[in-house]
């Protein structure tokens, strides 16, 4: 483990891939290691079974240099239940994007993302349309391959 680090863990799963989940003894303490997918996505959902969410500041501390004022935030319990920040952020995710029927806010942000995309495409493919319709019309004489510059007044821009 101190060889290998982090991959010490991904090493032992894979070796272990018969076994949908096992310990790992650890001084003090020891840790679960998921291997089979569905086993992995409950364990994962299960947060009132099992909850990493007092683990996630620390990691996150390590993992992407957050400072202290972050890590205290993300420990804190916003509204005085027991669930805190990090597990209705969790909520509030799932509730979006999880399975099921779709909400009005996910339609909503695909609808919103469908116009940006159309729109977008649009931008990328004028160059293009331009270029084949003058080329089409003047032949060698393509008024936009001898002034690249005439493509903003072709479009009205």
């Amino acid at each position: 483990m101190v060889l290998e680090g982090g991959q010490y863990v991904k090493i032992i799963g894979l070796r272990h891939r018969d076994k949908p989940i096992f310990t790992l003894p650890v001084p003090r303490s020891r840790i679960y290691i998921v291997t089979d997918p569905a086993l992995a996505a409950a364990v994962q959902r299960a947060s009132e079974t099992l909850s990493f969410t007092p683990l996630v500041p620390d990691l996150t501390k390590r993992v992407i240099s957050l400072d202290l004022d972050t890590v205290a935030l993300l420990r804190q319990n916003l509204d005085g239940e027991p669930h805190g920040f990090l597990a209705d952020m969790h909520d509030m995710v799932y509730g979006f994007l999880g399975p099921g029927a779709p909400t009005a806010f996910s339609l909503g942000a695909a609808r919103e993302l469908g116009r940006q995309v159309a729109a977008h495409a649009a931008q990328l493919q004028q160059p293009q349309m331009a270029n084949l319709l003058t080329r089409f019309l003047y032949r060698p004489d393509n008024p936009l391959t001898l002034h690249p510059s005439l493509e903003n007044a072709f479009w009205g821009l």
